[in-house]
């Protein structure tokens, strides 16, 4: 047998789409289930996520996805992870039960009605890059958490 023998039976754009449709569906099946548990979305090619999806009731794991926006008055009801995503700002009234990981992200600001419980990672960020120390210690008495710039 041949390398060459071992070849994909569908092309490229056929595997993307249903490689799209299983993560739009994968996504309904947990909206369905009342949003039991974390949402793993970790490598996913999503750009954005429905707009029926408001609520998390776990963690949201994005990174290294392509998402590029999120939607406004998102609940999450543990930890939001972004890490190395390409999404630049955060939606309005973003509620965060725990953790944010923003961590070599392109996230430069953060939105004032953010709301968050716990820490917020931001370690090689644009949001890092962007804001001095002065400047962190100023938003962590203002957001009432804790910004973590070194892991």
């Amino acid at each position: 047998m041949n390398i060459s023998d071992l070849v994909h039976r569908r092309e490229v754009s056929i595997r993307k789409k249903m490689y799209a449709t299983h993560i739009h569906r994968y996504i309904q099946k947990y909206i369905k289930s009342k949003n039991k548990g974390d949402l793993d979305l970790e490598h996913a090619c999503i750009i954005k996520l429905p707009e029926n999806l408001n609520f998390v009731n776990g963690s949201l794991d994005l990174s290294y996805s392509n998402i590029e926006y999120l939607n406004s008055n998102l609940q999450i009801k543990r930890s939001l992870d972004l890490m190395y995503t390409p999404l630049k700002t955060l939606p309005e009234n973003l509620r965060i039960g725990k953790n944010l990981y923003i961590s070599n992200s392109n996230i430069s600001k953060l939105p004032t009605s953010l709301r968050i419980c716990g820490k917020i990672f931001c370690k090689n960020s644009m949001f890092e890059k962007k804001h001095s120390n002065i400047d962190i210690k100023f938003l962590q008495s203002s957001l009432n958490c804790e910004i973590i710039t070194l892991i």
